[in-house]
């Protein structure tokens, strides 16, 4: 039977209860599992927060779709031109509302190149000297205490045509445009500055680093000789900017295609719209449906008044009934292509206004879809909301763990102790159990 009895120095001891009867792992075990308890309701919180946060994102990217749909025919032109090169790295092309439509072949024979020229090798910090020269017929006044590298300056925030600078011991000017038109011309007019710094040789030729050079090229077999058409910026086809970036293999021109947008793009986009729509309508269903992550929740409100406001849209006495669209009895949409294309052919301007015009479908309807689902919008803000409070949780979290950590320690400094007094105990214990024995044998 376990008890006590009264030990050297009138201390309590423990007798008949060996060491092994405490498992002290147990109780560390316990105490550790108490600290962590602690953070168990700000996981909760975190991990709810947490999959809230999965929820709206999931939205954004179920609505993905519907929102761009909007966006692109907001940024849809009714009167684009669709331009088209057969051969990709010989030229870049732009064309405006007033390009002609047609086929156009070109080829490039040589590349305009800009005139550079250089001077003879000087330091950019000494003074050139005062005099006057001339610049392309701009006259450039040097005084006696500028440098070359104020010369310099005083050329590149000029009017001059050209731009200067250094590389090395020289000093190089280059003509701003491609072509021989605008090759540099330079005179010393008082003084021989120029001279001097070397920039012409000895038989007083410009000392040409390279030469200008005209762009040579034809289009559908006619070569362009006008001085102002020389350059690699081609506006030769009414509407239609050419920037040419590499000679064409001989015999071999590029194809250069311009087309209207017309009805056919048009009508793409608006039956995407459609299709789009729909997506956006089985994306409601989901969320806001029965047993739906966001029912009864205002933005899913929201959203169906965007969707909503986007099949009554009206303009001008037209819906979208007027060109094709019906809306189904489930909330989705319905295109009735023959109607909708015979609509787009027969008044293509009141279908342009009531799409993509500025107070059209397109431009009003991504106007309050921003307000939901754009970076400061309705989902955005509140993902930040979401954000901050589990940034805080984190924090909180953090703290809790540092504590926490300076109290296991303590906690198995405390039973660290514990089994050395167990064992001092057991020791005693024996040493009473023998001192016992070879009494009674006595």
């Amino acid at each position: 039977m376990a008890g006590t009895i009264t030990g050297i120095g009138g201390g309590q001891q423990i007798w008949n209860l060996g060491n092994n009867l405490i498992d002290t792992s147990q109780l560390v075990q316990l105490e550790l599992q108490t600290l962590e308890m602690r953070k168990t309701p700000y996981n909760t919180q975190k991990k709810s927060l947490t999959d809230e946060r999965a929820v709206y994102s999931s939205l954004k990217t179920q609505f993905s779709p519907f929102v761009q749909t909007f966006k692109d025919l907001a940024a849809f032109k009714g009167n684009e031109k669709k331009v088209t090169l057969s051969q990709d790295g010989y030229a870049s092309v732009q064309a405006d509302a007033t390009a002609i439509a047609g086929t156009f072949n070109i080829e490039v024979k040589q590349l305009a190149e800009r005139h550079q020229i250089s001077s003879g090798s000087i330091d950019i910090n000494a003074k050139p000297g005062a005099g006057t020269i001339e610049i392309k017929g701009e006259k450039l006044t040097i005084t006696a205490d500028m440098t070359y590298k104020d010369l310099i300056n005083t050329i590149n925030s000029g009017n001059y045509g050209v731009s200067a600078y250094t590389l090395g011991d020289k000093m190089f000017i280059s003509a701003t445009k491609e072509g021989t038109a605008d090759a540099i011309q330079l005179k010393d007019i008082s003084g021989t500055i120029l001279k001097d710094s070397g920039f012409f040789t000895d038989t007083g030729e410009i000392n040409t680093i390279n030469a200008a050079k005209d762009a040579i090229y034809t289009i559908n077999g006619v070569e362009i000789t006008e001085a102002d058409k020389k350059t690699n910026t081609i506006d030769t086809i009414p509407g239609v900017t050419i920037h040419l970036e590499k000679v064409t293999e001989a015999g071999k021109p590029i194809k250069l295609t311009v087309e209207d947008s017309g009805v056919k793009n048009a009508a793409d986009i608006i039956k995407k719209m459609v299709a789009d729509y729909n997506k956006g309508v089985s994306a409601m269903d989901l969320f806001s449906g029965e047993n739906g992550a966001l029912q009864g929740q205002t933005v899913m409100q929201t959203i169906r008044q965007a969707m909503n406001d986007a099949v009554s849209f009206t303009q001008n006495g037209k819906y979208l009934f007027s060109f094709g669209i019906q809306v189904n009895k489930d909330g989705t949409l319905q295109v009735d292509e023959t109607k909708l294309t015979n609509a787009l052919k027969e008044n293509p301007e009141a279908a342009k206004q009531f799409f993509f015009g500025v107070d059209g479908l397109g431009k009003q309807i991504d106007k309050k879809l921003d307000k939901i689902f754009g970076e400061t919008g309705m989902i955005g803000e509140h993902v930040k909301s979401i954000d901050d409070q589990v940034s805080k949780l984190d924090s909180k979290l953090k703290d809790i763990d540092t504590l926490n950590k300076l109290k296991q320690d303590a906690i198995v400094d405390k039973y660290a102790k514990l089994e050395q007094q167990l064992a001092m105990l057991d020791t005693q214990l024996k040493s009473i159990q023998a001192m016992t024995k070879q009494k009674n044998n006595d």
